[in-house]
């Protein structure tokens, strides 16, 4: 009878194994680290593409679309919710059409802190006109920033010009 000397010993495999099992097990934190920050740069590119369909949407129906960041009464953002301002008004009235709303603790990880656009008491907005440009209330041109955090206190913000330019930092 012939032997195969064809393939892996058993004791090759578990040789193999281990080695495998130590490396994973020393880059598995430094991955779980970087999880809050990919988090953070997720939400605020969603907040950055939600800017830009506000803007789109406003040029496209020739209507102000709006994007208010509700407050906690400490000044921190909970989330925000863009929508069709029909009359102008920055406030989301009955039968006003919601494009987006998101709360904070959708994301997970991360939380809202100040919004410096309108300064609407409890309750930051910025509106697009149908021009795509940002606006206040009095139909001045409007610009401001929102900034987020992560759980590893890491901040990053999404500013809008008065020119309209919207960028993540």
């Amino acid at each position: 009878m012939k032997i195969s000397t064809e393939g892996f010993s058993l004791a090759e495999l578990m040789v193999t194994l281990a080695v495998f099992a130590i490396s994973a097990s020393i880059a598995t934190p430094a991955f779980v680290g970087l999880l809050p920050n990919y988090e953070l740069r997720s939400a605020a590119r969603e907040i950055y593409s939600n800017f830009q369909n506000a803007k789109m949407i406003a040029a496209r129906r020739s209507l102000p679309c709006a994007v208010r960041f509700p407050e906690d009464g400490h000044g921190n953002t909970t989330g925000y919710v863009v929508f069709l301002d029909t009359d102008g008004d920055y406030v989301q009235d009955p039968g006003e059409e919601v494009v987006v709303v998101k709360e904070w603790s959708q994301y997970r990880g991360i939380s809202g802190l100040a919004a410096t656009f309108d300064t609407t008491p409890g309750c930051p907005t910025i509106a697009f006109r149908g021009t795509g440009l940002p606006s206040d209330k009095n139909g001045g041109f409007a610009n401001g920033m929102v900034r987020i955090k992560n759980t590893n206190d890491r901040v990053a913000s999404v500013t809008v010009t008065q020119t309209g330019n919207i960028r993540v930092n």
